[in-house]
């Protein structure tokens, strides 16, 4: 008879323990905390996880919009981007700006509807040796794809084109035996050939320099590789001016600009005599500067100005850019945004913007990748 009442005892106990844990589960589930037998080891919302496009990690502390990682870094290549948050701004320059560029930067307002990633750094010779080693990819030089073209800040500013020659702007220069020839009392300082690539730019240049001498298809072939895209003509100044909305990223004054950019300076006279308008300081560098070498804008930008000039996805037109998002590139002229190591302050201003061939392959122009986060 004991031995049946402590069978019972013992039995009732275990269901009144399940019935418990059951209970448990009801009440304190829906408040968070953890029922019987569970143990927690973080947070299980997936909202606290940063998001982070495919291909990419996260390389920096905080989350921006909509839950995106603020900074990431392409788990191949190394490509380092930030991310840029939605928003509106004011696009081109006023008519009262001193060295307003000739080709059509009328003011207008423009949304970016979404946030999206950009480089932090322009593309290196370095990430594009490892994109051509790993894919296989022959570049349009390689393919013999050529666009002639040759550039320089002349002291004679008359300018032609000459089929066959490219564009032509200083008469101290002749053509013989297929290149140019610079005349003695002329300067000329870039060169665009056909034997040009970003292997042999004409200068020296380490794998922590920005890449040179890549078509807008071999810029294409990059993004595409890393799972990006040129960014837009809006959205590159937008991300230049970083909320800025004076004429330079650093204020009004070009005389400013000292260490912010690798520009044609006393550095660029030195090396070649008389050049134009130089800027009157010396960053060190004749031509391209390791990236990052400048001080970046207050997004984290490094080069937006400076250095070399950017392919943009956009095709030339009348109007400073789309009013939003991207625009098809269906011509032969596309845009090219930023200044260079060859070119003066006036180049450096938020707004100025170059149309140049596709095909074309210049010692001063590279590329950084826009990256979509979804």
């Amino acid at each position: 008879m004991k031995r049946w009442w402590i069978c019972l005892s013992g039995c009732l106990l275990l269901m009144g323990a399940i019935a418990l844990a059951g209970w448990g589960a009801l009440l304190f589930a829906p408040w968070g905390c953890a029922s019987l037998g569970e143990v927690r080891s973080g947070p299980r919302s997936a909202a606290t996880v940063p998001r982070v496009p495919q291909g990419f990690e996260q390389s920096g502390p905080g989350t921006g919009e909509d839950g995106w990682a603020k900074q990431i870094i392409h788990k191949v290549s190394g490509l380092k981007c930030e991310l840029i948050s939605s928003g509106e701004f004011v696009m081109g320059s006023p008519a009262s700006e001193p060295d307003r560029w000739i080709v059509d930067e009328d003011q207008h307002r423009v949304k970016i509807p979404r946030p999206f990633y950009l480089g932090k750094y322009e593309v290196t010779r370095g990430q594009f040796a490892s994109f051509i080693r790993k894919t296989g990819y022959k570049c349009d030089y390689s393919r013999g794809r050529f666009e002639p073209f040759r550039e320089w800040l002349p002291s004679t500013p008359d300018s032609s084109w000459q089929e066959g020659k490219g564009w032509v702007t200083n008469p101290g220069h002749q053509w013989k035996g297929g290149s140019w020839v610079l005349l003695p009392g002329h300067h000329g300082v870039f060169v665009f050939e056909e034997e040009a690539s970003w292997e042999n730019p004409g200068f020296e240049q380490t794998d922590e320099h920005p890449v040179v001498c890549v078509s807008r298809d071999d810029a294409l072939a990059f993004c595409k590789w890393v799972g990006g895209r040129l960014p837009t003509e809006a959205e590159w100044e937008y991300a230049c001016r970083a909320g800025t909305t004076t004429a330079f990223p650093w204020g009004e004054d070009p005389a400013g600009g000292e260490g912010w950019c690798n520009i044609a300076d006393q550095t660029i006279q030195k090396a070649f005599g008389k050049y134009g308008d130089a800027a009157p300081w010396s960053d060190g560098y004749v031509y391209t500067s390791p990236v990052g070498s400048f001080k970046p804008n207050s997004w984290g930008l490094y080069d937006m100005v400076g250095n070399v000039g950017e392919w943009c996805s956009d095709v030339f037109g009348s109007d400073a850019g789309p009013t939003s998002g991207p625009q098809s590139a269906t011509e032969q002229d596309y845009i090219r945004r930023g200044s260079s190591w060859g070119n003066s302050t006036f180049a450096c201003r938020s707004a100025f913007r170059l149309p140049l061939p596709g095909e074309m392959r210049s010692n001063t122009c590279g590329f950084r990748v826009a990256v979509d986060a979804r």
